[in-house]
């Protein structure tokens, strides 16, 4: 027996255009491999609700792509695509911008090679048929108040995000709890979700994950950490968690995080206390706080992957990141508002003055430096006040210092023998012999970067006058003149700059070139 559906003509008609479009646009290459949107500035791709992109390139935006509700199909099979600016070379600082100018609607990722977010974007959902997307300068802003994601599987169908890049996973209306499915790498011992509650006025929240623990992270809008790693006793897991709308005064609101890690993940010296010692912490000026009570994983033996919930205090009026990790170590302050600042002294001394808030217990200081920001010695101790509620000031001197650049940090040790660290310092020596020179410029050919007696690793970046990065390179420097040269190549004629950061120290130069014809 047979059953058939009456169907309506208009509907017979309907898919038979439908059917016609899908073969004329692979007839013609409509879809073919490689094809690409491209967006200049001033202009406007837009598509009502239901309207279907079908692109198997990338999606390069300098102007308006507004699609809210349509459907987008990415089809680039081996070859991963990159949503970006108009130039096609990633976008620089623009996870730091409010501007969103790239609105997909749905997306469908049918595409094992994965997407790349390079520039601030949103969708309504986004559905992992075949693939990863990692998310590399811009936001990717999940706006669907509902659930934004779907076909996730925590193996290779999920979002990446890494230190090396800055751009967080954000979603609309947390209240409840939502599960922000993101890892380091694309495969299942990497994939370290996070679930965010907010018990305040729902909000948007992004979330990133990285590799390993840090002492500190820097003051930028999405949490970038420093070069010295802290993994001991601690899953080796940093979490950025920031919130879309900053908290008043007085700081009482909390959010509600789990954090899911694997077995992999951790610090073997975490591992021996996960069953019953453990805690969600945060990372506030060097320091690294518990949420109390202490407790098992869940759970708390076998193969993983665990998960640990706790409650972070937050207050993001002045901070607009929360680093967060979870630790095995029963962080018991015995000081707080431990903060240091160096400054030269005269020619070659280094004036290092500290600050505490309180002291509990405390026995005395250590004197710490570095000549590479990594690898630290003891160079002298102070004795500690033991107990105090007020502030107190200590001093130390590092007199003739041999090196252009020291780097300082003061740890605390109480009488139990537990220890803190301070923030680190920097103070350099000025040396007429050191400098770095861009030359020539104007440019017709190539261009030359010059380092001078300026020992250290460095970024060079170009940019164009849009702020869109053409080249990177990093280059580790020593004694002696070392050169970068960087070829025209394909560039226009017109106005670029060019970026030079010192990866320690973040101090940088930058130079305005002129690129010319011959």
């Amino acid at each position: 027996m047979f059953n058939f559906k009456k169907v309506k003509p208009l509907t017979v008609l309907k898919r038979a255009l439908s059917f016609f479009l899908l073969f004329v646009a692979t007839s013609f290459g409509l879809m073919a491999q490689n094809a690409s949107i491209v967006a200049g500035n001033g202009s406007y791709y837009t598509g009502g609700t239901g309207a279907y992109t079908v692109i198997a390139g990338d999606v390069r935006n300098d102007g308006n792509i507004n699609t809210y509700s349509a459907n987008w199909n990415f089809i680039g099979y081996s070859t991963t695509q990159r949503v970006t600016c108009l130039a096609g070379a990633g976008c620089a600082f623009v996870f730091s911008s409010p501007t969103y100018n790239t609105n997909l609607g749905n997306v469908n990722q049918n595409n094992p090679g994965g997407i790349d977010i390079e520039t601030n974007t949103t969708a309504l959902t986004h559905v992992f048929t075949q693939g990863s997307t990692e998310i590399r300068e811009g936001n990717y802003w999940l706006v669907n108040s509902g659930i934004g994601y779907s076909s996730n599987d925590g193996v290779s169908k999920f979002f990446i995000t890494t230190g090396s890049y800055h751009g967080l996973l954000r979603q609309s209306n947390i209240g409840s709890g939502k599960l922000f499915p993101i890892g380091s790498a694309a495969n299942s011992n990497d994939y370290t979700p996070a679930t965010l509650a907010y018990a305040g006025t729902a909000d948007a929240f992004g979330v990133r994950v990285y590799d390993n623990v840090y002492y500190d992270y820097f003051n930028t809008t999405n949490g970038d950490q420093n070069s010295i790693i802290h993994n001991y006793n601690f899953v080796k897991k940093t979490w950025i968690m920031s919130k879309g709308t900053a908290v008043p005064s007085p700081y009482t609101d909390s959010v509600q995080a789990t954090l899911q890690w694997n077995l992999a993940n951790e610090d073997p010296g975490f591992t021996a206390n996960r069953a019953d010692d453990i805690s969600i912490v945060r990372n506030h000026d060097v320091q690294w706080f518990p949420d109390y009570p202490l407790g098992p994983s869940t759970p708390s033996s076998g193969a993983g992957p665990f998960t640990k919930t706790g409650y972070i205090p937050y207050d993001n009026s002045f901070y607009n990141y929360y680093p967060i990790s979870v630790s095995g170590i029963e962080i018991i302050l015995p000081v707080t508002g431990l903060k240091l600042s160096a400054a030269l002294s005269g020619k070659n001394d280094a004036k290092l003055h500290w600050v505490t808030l309180t002291e509990a217990n405390s026995s005395y200081f250590a004197v710490e430096s570095s000549i590479d920001g990594r690898t630290f010695k003891k160079i002298g101790t102070a004795p500690a006040a033991g107990n105090s509620q007020s502030q107190l000031d200590y001093y130390f001197t590092d007199a003739n210092l041999s090196a252009a650049t020291v780097y300082y940090r003061i740890v605390e040790y109480d009488k139990d023998g537990r220890s803190s660290y301070s923030n680190v310092a920097i103070v350099q020596i000025k040396n007429t012999n050191q400098e770095i020179n861009v030359f020539p410029n104007p440019v017709t050919d190539y261009v030359n970067v010059a380092f001078k007696n300026t020992p250290g690793d460095y970024v060079v970046d170009l940019y164009s006058v849009l702020g869109q990065r053409l080249f990177t390179e990093k280059i580790s420097t020593g004694a002696g003149t070392q050169y970068l040269t960087i070829y025209r190549k394909a560039m226009a004629a017109g106005t670029y700059y060019l970026k030079i950061m010192n990866v320690a120290t973040k101090d940088t130069k930058t130079v305005k070139l002129i690129i010319t014809n011959r």
